[in-house]
């Protein structure tokens, strides 16, 4: 699953083992990887318009957001839940 940030230079991958990559598009490489983000892959990514959040769900039926870390350049995770299923 691939996710694109609008006005960003950002990209979301997720990985069938519950991983979430970052990747910044303008250097061409990897900026850091929240591991175990869900146990199992993501179903749904979103990056929110005009916002530093990532809002991600997964089959663990939980909701979470990623927020930028202006100074360090990674994410935050806050977590959530959701109602129902992917």
């Amino acid at each position: 699953m691939l996710c694109f940030a609008d006005g960003n230079p950002v990209m979301a991958s997720a990985s069938t083992e519950g991983h979430i990559a970052l990747w910044d598009l303008e250097k061409r490489q990897l900026a850091s990887t929240l591991r175990d983000a869900h146990k199992g892959s993501a179903c749904g990514m979103k990056f929110l318009a005009s916002q530093p959040l990532l809002v991600t769900n997964g089959p663990d039926n939980s909701l979470k957001v990623k927020s930028e870390n202006k100074n360090q350049g990674l994410f935050d995770s806050h977590e959530g839940w959701k109602d129902g299923f992917c």
